[in-house]
C-alpha cells in the first residue's frame, strides 16, 4: 500500500549486537543489509515533524551508501541527477518531508549536504547515518503483537539489546523488562499450520 513498496521475497536482520561498530568491523556485508533495511523501514514509517536539515543530512548519506563503490569526484556529478531521474529521492526520504520542500529547493539542498559527506569514509558515514536515524525511529528492536493465552489480552512483545525481552500493554507505557538475553537457557518453537493449530513443536538449547 506504500509508493516505495515492491513485491521481493526479504532476507530481514532481526537481531543486532550492541555495538555497530564491532558489527561493521566483523560482518560488512550484513550491516549493509541492515542499513537497507532500517532506512527502509524509517521512509515507509513517514514519520511527521522530522527536522529538515537532519532529513536531509540523512538523505546524503543513504545515497553515498547507494554508491559505496563509487568512488571518484567526477562519479559524485552524476549521481544525483540519476537519483533524481531514475530512481527518486522518495526512497531516500519520507513523504512528510518532501511534501514540505518544494522540488527546486530539496535538490538544491541535497546538492549541498552531498558534497559534504561523499568523502566520509565507510565506517564514517554508516555510523553516522544511524546515530542520526537513533533521534527520530527506534530502529534497535522488533515489536511483536502476541496475545496473553488464556486471558485473551493483547500486548506488544519488544525484542532488542537495549531492553532484553519485554513488553508494553500500550502505546503509552514504558516497555516492562522480562528478562535478558543471557537469562535464556532454551528456546522453543512452534511451527502453526495454514489452519493456525499447532503441528509441531522443536525445542533447542541457547
Amino acid at each position: 500500500g506504500h509508493s516505495n513498496c515492491v513485491w521481493k521475497i526479504e532476507l530481514r536482520v532481526r537481531y543486532i549486537p550492541k555495538s555497530l561498530s564491532e558489527f561493521l568491523e566483523r560482518d560488512k556485508i550484513s550491516i549493509n543489509f541492515f542499513f537497507n533495511q532500517v532506512k527502509d523501514d524509517f521512509i515507509q514509517a513517514n514519520i511527521g515533524g522530522i527536522d529538515q536539515d537532519l532529513a536531509v543530512q540523512m538523505c546524503c548519506l543513504a545515497i553515498r551508501h547507494y554508491y559505496k563503490d563509487a568512488r571518484s569526484s567526477n562519479d559524485r556529478k552524476h549521481h544525483l541527477d540519476y537519483i533524481e531521474k531514475e530512481i527518486g529521492f522518495s526512497n531516500f526520504l519520507p513523504k512528510s518531508v518532501i511534501d514540505t520542500i518544494k522540488h527546486k529547493n530539496l535538490k538544491k539542498l541535497v546538492q549541498s549536504q552531498y558534497k559534504k559527506i561523499y568523502s566520509l569514509s565507510d565506517t564514517d558515514y554508516i555510523l553516522k547515518y544511524f546515530e542520526l536515524l537513533a533521534t527520530v525511529f527506534d530502529y534497535d528492536h522488533e515489536k511483536f503483537v502476541v496475545t496473553l493465552g488464556q486471558w485473551n489480552i493483547a500486548i506488544d512483545l519488544i525484542i532488542g539489546y537495549n531492553v532484553g525481552i519485554s513488553y508494553l500493554t500500550h502505546a503509552q507505557a514504558k516497555p516492562t523488562k522480562v528478562t535478558d538475553f543471557e537469562n535464556i537457557l532454551s528456546l522453543r518453537t512452534s511451527l502453526l499450520s495454514s489452519n493456525l493449530q499447532q503441528s509441531s513443536i522443536s525445542n533447542s538449547t541457547a
